[in-house]
């Protein structure tokens, strides 16, 4: 009888490792942390953090003459202003902004 309970541990341990393993490779990469619809500058490129809670380029490169940083979306209003971050002018860019200023200039 107690060989019959330890062949149904090991079978019931073996059952939850299998199960935490496809957890683990059903759930993809590691996930960034960040919340969804957030935007960031990041090596001079706008990203967007998606469902998945992992951050996505916009854009390869910001268009020459423009710059990635926080500013106001076209779709703000003055009742509800949304901030973002995004490949512009680097006249529109919010003050005392913490993201990446880089120009496009020089092919980044």
């Amino acid at each position: 009888m107690k060989d019959y309970l330890k062949g149904s541990l090991i079978a019931f341990l073996l059952w939850v490792f299998t199960l935490w393993i496809l957890g683990f490779l059903i759930s993809g990469c590691p996930k960034d942390g960040c919340t969804s619809n957030d935007t960031r500058c990041f090596n001079g490129h706008p990203q967007v953090c998606g469902n998945s809670q992992n951050w996505t380029n916009v854009v390869d490169n910001c268009p020459p003459d423009s710059v990635c940083c926080r500013t106001l979306s076209p779709y703000s209003t003055p009742a509800s202003p949304r901030e973002l971050y995004a490949c512009v002018p680097a006249g529109v860019c919010l003050p005392n902004d913490t993201g990446e200023q880089r120009s496009n200039d020089a092919g980044d």
